[in-house]
């Protein structure tokens, strides 16, 4: 019994010099950043110290004095931002990205299907064709809708203009894929071997590959590139 008393003794006597010690650091540090933390910490924290001075029960002082260092930690993190701001870089334009795909460099004609700026929903990717016509990136993806597992279609998105969109299979039968190119006429093909064909300028369904119709009348493409990155 005696032993137990004495060694409770040591315990309590112990989390009393290490309570001492964190209050010591803590005002230390506290004082030492007084002079650069902002008016609404520094007081708040002053005023858990009062408060800690005035609590008994040990585990309330050790959740109030972690409280305090997660405060001063929170404190040092603003002002080191506020004195060490990230440097902006002198031009611009050095420091903006490159394409990672140069122009010269661009795959084009029939490709891999791949996910495009749309959602899934919109349409599951079969392939793709793309190629640039009259100064235009123009991609055409060729699939199935995401919503209807008969309804194939293709999504023609034409690069840094406000056209194109989803275009369904004027004959639902399944998933269309592109098979060849003339010009900017596209041959597809169903599920079943139908064949479609879709002219890319015109921004239709034609029926066969030959048919002339006039083509839409692109807007101006809206580029906007200060540094003249090519």
């Amino acid at each position: 019994m005696e032993n137990q008393k004495i060694y409770r003794t040591i315990i309590f006597l112990l989390g009393i010099i290490i309570l001492l010690m964190s209050t010591v650091f803590v005002a230390n540090a506290r004082n030492g950043a007084n002079d650069i933390i902002d008016p609404q910490t520094k007081n708040l924290l002053d005023a858990l110290s009062i408060e800690l001075e005035s609590i008994s029960d040990l585990d309330q002082q050790k959740s109030l004095q972690e409280k305090m260092n997660i405060l001063q930690y929170q404190a040092e993190v603003r002002v080191a931002a506020q004195e060490n701001p990230p440097q902006k870089p002198t031009n611009i334009c050095a420091a903006m990205p490159k394409s990672s795909i140069p122009e010269g460099d661009r795959p084009t004609g029939i490709l891999p299907g791949s996910p495009g700026p749309f959602s899934s929903q919109i349409l599951k990717v079969e392939n793709q064709w793309q190629e640039q016509i009259d100064g235009y990136w123009m991609h055409v993806y060729a699939g199935i809708s995401g919503l209807d597992d008969n309804l194939g279609g293709l999504m023609l998105w034409i690069e840094d203009v406000e056209s194109g969109g989803f275009f369904a299979d004027p004959q639902p039968d399944g998933a269309l894929k592109i098979i060849s190119v003339v010009g900017s006429r596209l041959e597809l093909q169903s599920e079943s071997g139908s064949l479609r064909y879709f002219d890319v300028l015109a921004q239709q369904f034609v029926s066969d590959i030959k048919t002339e119709v006039t083509k839409v009348e692109l807007p101006a493409q809206i580029v906007f590139d200060p540094c003249g990155q090519n």
